[in-house]
């Protein structure tokens, strides 16, 4: 779940006996861009609490984007559609004028993610190890995407979970998005990874393909086709 950088705001309801937790991730960048197959559900003249519990309720909506000048709720059955939203920045314009992704985080710890709840990063370790083209396809698998780091607290969160298992804490660093490029390094959405979060020494350029891991120090260069486990991320 990459939330990075992003308003996290916590909306919670009851419904007869049960209880959702929904984040406010970022507003559109392109809407154009989402195909129409991903949406699944479309409501119109409704407010924002019944958008969200109606996609609670329809096992083909993941997470919902909501216009509250039109009251329109447009519901998707992926959950990594954060490459059409930005953050928000509330001094931008008007509220009424965003159009604004929800996400459900009952729905991602059912499905295995860790969520926490102050920073909006649902996390998620695979349980074998495997190649940097195989751990995207793993996050794929899980209607998730592998991991993008933008900051140094993200590093540290990770490195909290890292600490408490006795496998990990072992391991080489695991598999994170970033890949060299023409001697840059690049997130599968074409962004450059920010210099302030490589490790001593990083990167350090001596593999024919290389990709990029994290590690307790900070982000490393491995060579792509080492097997390792994979963060994936809701979002």
């Amino acid at each position: 779940m990459d939330l990075t950088g992003m308003l996290f705001v916590l909306l919670s309801w009851h419904q007869a006996t049960q209880a959702t937790y929904w984040g406010h991730a970022g507003i559109f960048a392109n809407t154009s861009a989402i195909p129409l197959s991903d949406v699944t559900m479309t409501v119109t003249q409704v407010s924002l609490r019944t958008c969200l519990f109606q996609c609670t309720y329809n096992p083909n909506c993941l997470i919902v984007s909501y216009e509250a000048s039109t009251l329109t709720c447009l519901g998707y059955q992926r959950t990594d559609m954060m490459r059409f939203f930005k953050p928000e920045d509330p001094d931008l314009k008007p509220p009424k004028e965003h159009i604004s992704l929800y996400f459900n985080y009952d729905l991602a710890i059912s499905l295995g993610f860790t969520t926490n709840l102050e920073t909006g990063n649902s996390y998620k370790i695979s349980d074998v190890r495997m190649t940097h083209s195989e751990a995207e396809n793993e996050c794929q698998r899980l209607n998730a995407g592998i991991l993008k780091i933008h900051l140094q607290s993200q590093i540290h969160e990770i490195n909290a979970i890292v600490s408490t298992d006795a496998v990990l804490v072992n391991e080489n660093g695991l598999h994170v998005s970033g890949k060299g490029n023409m001697g840059y390094f690049v997130y599968d959405t074409g962004e450059s990874v920010p210099h302030n979060l490589w490790a001593m020494g990083e990167p350090f350029m001596s593999f024919t393909e290389m990709c990029v891991v994290v590690g307790s120090t900070g982000l490393r260069v491995v060579d792509c086709n080492l097997q390792l486990f994979v963060i994936c991320s809701l979002l």
